[in-house]
């Protein structure tokens, strides 16, 4: 399925269990970590799918967070295309990122994420900064 919500998987699981839901979710787009979208995925063993994962390529409209990615990305000695993904993947439901791109650059670039295991202090920084606020 795609872009479905919670009560919306529970009414179609009620005829056949739907295996995958594929959602928009991003830095800049989080509202599946907190609306049961991601929850349900775990209980239900649907698997996340991610499509514009990298916000469409633009962070810009949150400086803090443009430049925390691109600070880690050095640390990691990667790209902040790796960054954005590995922050998806490592998240509890393993969110499995859809990248839209023909561009063999870009995917190079995306496809180093698969070198990088982000610790547990980056992926809540840049949770935390991409909200805008501290996670109690």
């Amino acid at each position: 399925v795609s872009n479905f919500k919670p009560s919306q998987v529970s009414m179609l699981s009620a005829i056949v269990p739907p295996r995958y839901n594929q959602i928009e979710i991003s830095l800049q787009q989080l509202s599946a970590f907190t609306d049961g979208t991601l929850d349900q995925c775990i209980e239900k063993q649907i698997q996340p799918m991610a499509w514009s994962p990298l916000a469409g390529g633009n962070l810009s409209s949150n400086q803090n967070l443009e430049a925390l990615t691109k600070k880690i990305a050095a640390q990691y000695e990667t790209t902040e295309e790796a960054i954005m993904l590995s922050f998806l993947a490592k998240h509890p439901s393993k969110i499995i990122s859809v990248i839209g791109t023909s561009n063999k650059e870009r995917m190079k670039r995306c496809l180093a994420f698969k070198e990088v295991t982000l610790s547990n202090q980056d992926f809540f920084e840049l949770y935390s900064t991409a909200l805008g606020h501290d996670i109690p």
